[in-house]
């Protein structure tokens, strides 16, 4: 028998020879391990796997079509979420109780979801006041919708539980403010906090010059942040390198201003002006009158601020701190005295 025959013959007796169990799940394994390698894994398949073209083709568009309903599905998911985080917020604001000195009435003994008018006093930081309010209402949920720095008087918003979720509503806002601003004279924070660093001539501007130049500061406009501001720059608060003497480049961004009006006082300091702005949210008041000054070629520095009213919502309408605190911590102090009298009921 020739040797192709008996290759024939032994070729045949396997095939007709029954698989055992063992062997069948043997060709299985060898099977899944070539399907789990790859058509290319093997030398002997490799005219199986597909040409270039067609490789690129699938690789190109099956992760681009996976891709695009992964965004697809993200993106529903974040609008799911945003529209039932929106439809929240406009349910506790919807709910919010507002306490003003001119409401009327006794505080609320339950100060969840309060809204508190405060009329900053100077020297007080915002975060002060919260602090302050935080241990007196007896909640840690306690934040203000919108910084006033501490030489700053006015307005201050503050959240109480539920209603700190709303702080980006009272935010978004438009202010008011009125204040004073200085001529002929410059410093590195734009107001009276640091020291006067550059004199210019300001005897030549008469009135109709200033209310001229402030005009031209009302509509849409950019602004460039002042260095002494919270802004952050790769993690550190630009006021903290103003006080290193540091200053570095700030993109200037949009802002609105809805009035600028400027005045001086009959008889009063001529070198003195007295302004009132309307404006929306992120407005730097001080960068306001250090840029009214440059405009008309001299320099100028702000004197003093009040915030007079946030949207609806006036200063005339607001709890003098002192006076509120001392109405809360005289109900905190009744309120530990019958705490005290009732543990002591118990314990005898």
């Amino acid at each position: 028998m020739t040797m192709a025959m008996m290759t024939c013959s032994r070729g045949i007796a396997r095939a007709s020879r029954p698989l055992s169990s063992w062997s069948l799940s043997s060709s299985r394994r060898r099977l899944g391990s070539r399907l789990r390698r790859g058509p290319a894994s093997s030398g002997r398949h490799a005219s199986c796997a597909p040409s270039a073209s067609s490789s690129s083709s699938t690789s190109s568009s099956s992760p681009s079509s996976s891709s695009s309903s992964s965004s697809s599905s993200s993106a529903a998911a974040a609008t799911s979420t945003g529209t039932k985080a929106s439809r929240r917020r406009a349910e506790i604001l919807s709910s919010v109780e507002v306490v003003g000195a001119s409401t009327g009435g006794p505080l609320p003994e339950d100060w969840n979801n309060k809204v508190l008018l405060i009329d900053k006093p100077l020297d007080w930081t915002s975060f002060d006041v919260c602090g302050k309010l935080r241990g007196l209402v007896r909640t840690k949920k306690v934040g203000h919708a919108g910084t006033l720095d501490p030489q700053a008087t006015g307005l201050l918003i503050v959240c109480v539980g539920r209603a700190t979720k709303t702080v980006d509503h009272y935010q978004g806002l438009g202010k008011a403010y009125e204040g004073t601003l200085r001529l002929g004279e410059a410093t590195s924070s734009y107001d009276h906090c640091t020291p006067v660093e550059r004199t210019a001539e300001w005897v030549h501007l008469s009135d109709g010059d200033i209310t001229e130049s402030a005009s031209r500061f009302v509509g849409e406009i950019m602004q460039l942040p002042p260095m002494f501001s919270a802004i952050k720059r790769k993690g550190k608060k630009l006021y903290e390198l103003a006080r290193k003497g540091i200053t570095v480049e700030r993109e200037p961004r949009p802002v609105r201003v809805d009035e600028f009006r400027v005045w001086r006082e009959e008889g009063g300091d001529p070198q003195t002006v007295n302004f009132y702005i309307r404006c929306g949210k992120g407005t730097y008041v001080r960068s306001l009158v250090h840029d009214l000054g440059e405009g008309m070629g001299t320099c100028a520095h702000m004197t003093s601020l009040r915030r007079t009213e946030i949207g609806e919502y006036s200063v005339a309408s607001a709890w003098k701190l002192e006076r509120l605190v001392e109405h809360l911590q005289r109900r905190r102090d009744e309120e530990d005295r019958l705490l005290a009298q009732k543990f002591s009921a118990k314990k005898f």
